[in-house]
């Protein structure tokens, strides 16, 4: 029986896709599992020694896999439908907050015996991106100065979402008036820059900050040359400082951090670049587990 690896995440996922074949080419096999389930209603228990997803067992993976951190806040969004009666209303609601807290304790009591990757860690830096950057700039990597902005906005500025990507949030340029973390003028270009296994996977390319801000790319650059670009030791640094084996990093061309993300959007980089971030996943993934069957991302 061939060794597996867990994905949890969307089980029509491209990357997932991406990753199955990847391994599949190595002997071993990829697991697709619901990362909704419990919001689903699906089982999903937690027992002594033993975590059940959709009648899986995950502490009999070599690896899970997420494709995105999970976090137990904000509290209740799903519940949507306001022409309910208010006590229908709020047992919904303490139902999805019960189901998002079965989604992080199940995955933590995983994480004790089995490798997942993001660590659970990463839920703490999509809850706070600053946080991030402060510990970059205490490691001595160099950020772009920035201020949060919690009312008042100057009109124009370069203003970027509080929170990471995560299971229920997309992050976006906040509205005026709303808080944002709002970062100082700039004028050379930005070079997004995929890390994967602390090994650059690719960069996308913007020509000034405006670009940046509206996703208007210049193209993509293959491992190789991100990995020559003129950011590519301070983004390796950086990601060694996150910790994280999956994470994604703005930087000014001069080499300035302005954002890290720990929840990259695997599928969009799989598009972007094909076979290439999956087989590096991959490849660091079967490396660190010949290492030590019991490792720790």
């Amino acid at each position: 029986m061939s060794p597996v690896v867990y994905w949890i995440g969307r089980i029509d996922s491209p990357f997932a896709a991406a990753l199955e074949d990847r391994l599949s080419e190595k002997s071993w096999a990829l697991g697709r599992l619901d990362i909704e389930a419990p919001l689903r209603g699906d089982a999903v228990t937690v027992e002594p020694r033993a975590v059940i997803w959709q009648g899986r067992s995950l502490l009999e993976a070599s690896a899970v896999v997420l494709e995105t951190p999970v976090v137990a806040w904000p509290q209740p969004d799903l519940v949507t439908t306001t022409d309910r009666p208010l006590e229908e209303i709020q047992i919904a609601a303490m139902q999805e907050r019960e189901a998002r807290s079965l989604l992080v304790s199940s995955l933590a009591a995983t994480s004790e015996l089995v490798p997942v990757l993001n660590p659970l860690e990463a839920m703490g830096l999509v809850g706070a991106p600053v946080a991030a950057l402060d510990r970059l700039a205490s490691d001595g990597v160099p950020v772009h100065p920035w201020r949060l902005d919690v009312k008042a906005s100057v009109e124009g500025a370069l203003r970027r979402d509080v929170i990471s990507r995560h299971l229920w949030h997309v992050p976006a340029t906040p509205p005026q008036g709303e808080p944002a973390r709002r970062l100082e003028p700039f004028e050379d270009g930005v070079l997004d820059v995929l890390v994967l296994g602390h090994r650059i996977a690719g960069a996308e390319r913007y020509a000034s900050a405006q670009a940046w801000q509206s996703g208007e790319s210049d193209g993509v650059l293959d491992p190789e040359s991100a990995s020559r670009s003129c950011v590519a030791q301070t983004a390796e640094k950086a990601a060694w400082a996150t910790g994280l084996p999956i994470v994604a990093l703005a930087l000014r061309e001069s080499g300035a951090v302005l954002d890290i993300d720990p929840s990259p959007d695997l599928a969009a980089w799989e598009s972007r670049l094909p076979g290439q971030p999956s087989a590096i996943l991959v490849g660091y993934l079967l490396e660190r587990i010949a290492e030590d069957p019991l490792v720790r991302f």
